[in-house]
């Protein structure tokens, strides 16, 4: 047989097992997380609507403090002993913290698990390391944007399955249901993924693998992927509580709507993933990242100018278009810049970088909402959006002073 035709094959067929195992993932953690709000003030006893408030925005920045520390430790642990023992430890783990939200007893055990959620999960990142070191150079692009795709796919699932069963069951309930998806994803990946995985000779040695790995010359790289994700959040956590202000409902109405809210953007992202995924294997990723940040400020804006819940829905939607360039085109460019045998490591530190502006937007958000509505959201975040373009100049400039990662 033709080994260049079994490789093409083999890494193909890989790719499709860690599409489903994403799939699966991010519709378990889609299921029930974007209500996190509404479970705290449903179930957990917290009616006042500041600590309403005040409570989501520590729950949704708990979980990246943990991953901010923990993500270089694994991605240099991926790098020495394989990127699918990796995918494992995250699918696995989320099942575990996710099934366990749904018996929490108050919110301060739910805050105690988002942390350990950060410890032990992360498996966008592991399964994108996976991808990475198994593609060929020339269909990364390719690569990255269709598993970029599954996410959106996983998502879009997750809300719209998620809004319909938070209607039927309590919000505790659907935290259980969703850490089942998780179970599928990981059996996934421990029946069908495979890694020809060779272990560096050091790492049998070498007993100081708990070193992280140094950040490098791809610093501003880092830098910028903790401004989008901080950008690209900030409305994020407070989204739920802005469409039940929209619609003036009750909050199981208003988890209804918010999770097809989020599908119907989620289907918007799966086109987009695509579509930049390809358009970046032609053209350079900070031209894709520019034509991304413009679109996704525009449509945030339109989103704060919302006067119903179908502007919303149109605004948000194209809103996720744009946005869905941002994120591939930063991936796709750390691994350009990456030298193979790093990959894991430097995509660790992307993570923490990622995570940085995660722990920031959810509480710099909060406290813009209760200074002027949760309207007001919306338009400082389309002004971020804006503040990319010359990050994303000043990026490239650094990168060619200091040279490759």
């Amino acid at each position: 047989m033709d080994e260049g035709n079994e490789g093409e094959r083999s890494w193909k067929a890989n790719l499709v097992f860690v599409w489903l195992s994403q799939f699966f993932s991010l519709m378990g953690f889609g299921f029930a997380m974007p209500f996190a709000a509404f479970y705290i003030h449903d179930d957990l006893g917290i009616v006042d609507e500041a600590a309403v408030k005040y409570w989501t925005a520590v729950f949704m920045a708990a979980s990246p403090v943990t991953l901010a520390i923990m993500a270089p430790l694994w991605g240099r642990l991926a790098d020495l002993y394989g990127r699918r023992m990796m995918m494992l430890r995250a699918t696995f783990g989320g099942f575990m913290v996710l099934l366990l939200m749904g018996f929490v007893p108050n919110v301060e055990w739910l805050i105690f698990l988002r942390l350990l959620q950060g410890m032990f999960t992360g498996t966008v990142t592991a399964a994108l390391t996976l991808v990475a070191v198994s593609t060929p150079a020339h269909r990364q692009g390719l690569a990255i944007g269709s598993l970029s795709a599954a996410v959106n796919c996983g998502q879009i699932a997750g809300y719209s399955l998620g809004g319909y069963c938070s209607k039927l069951f309590s919000f505790a309930d659907c935290f259980k249901l969703s850490s089942l998806l998780l179970l599928v994803s990981g059996l996934l990946v421990l029946l069908a993924v495979k890694e020809n995985f060779v272990r560096p000779e050091q790492a049998a040695t070498d007993r100081r693998w708990l070193k992280l790995p140094p950040i490098g010359p791809g610093w501003p790289l880092l830098v910028l992927v903790a401004a989008v994700a901080f950008v690209s959040c900030f409305d994020r956590t407070l989204l739920p509580l802005f469409v039940k202000e929209l619609l003036n409902t009750g909050t199981k109405e208003a988890s209804y709507w918010t999770g097809q809210l989020m599908a119907a953007g989620g289907v918007a992202s799966v086109v987009s993933g695509v579509v930049m995924g390809w358009l970046v294997d032609r053209f350079r990723p900070q031209l894709m990242g520019k034509l991304s940040a413009v679109g996704s400020g525009l449509f945030m804006l339109g989103q704060g100018l919302a006067l119903n819940l179908w502007q919303l829905f149109a605004t948000r939607s194209l809103h996720l278009f744009f946005l869905g360039g941002l994120d591939p085109a930063l991936q796709i460019w750390l691994v350009r810049e990456t030298p193979e045998e790093k990959r894991g490591s430097v995509l660790g530190w992307a993570v923490t970088a990622r995570s940085l502006g995660w722990i920031f937007a959810p509480l710099l958000s909060a406290g813009v909402a209760d200074f002027g509505g949760l309207r007001l959201i919306f338009f400082i975040a389309a002004g971020l959006f804006v503040l990319l373009l010359p990050l994303i100049g000043w990026t490239t400039r650094r990168m060619i002073v200091t040279g490759k990662v």
